[in-house]
């Protein structure tokens, strides 16, 4: 899964085995819509 979002130019990073999403309050709602329709 991590490959997909990184080929999507979705930014996430792994850490320990688990991905990580780190949303701030500068992400939109659509960026935020394309991740969890993404996961």
């Amino acid at each position: 899964m991590y490959e997909e979002l990184i080929k999507k130019k979705i930014i996430v990073s792994l850490r320990s085995g688990w991905i990580r999403v780190s949303p701030h309050f500068y992400n939109t709602d659509d960026e935020i819509k394309e991740l969890l329709n993404n996961v």
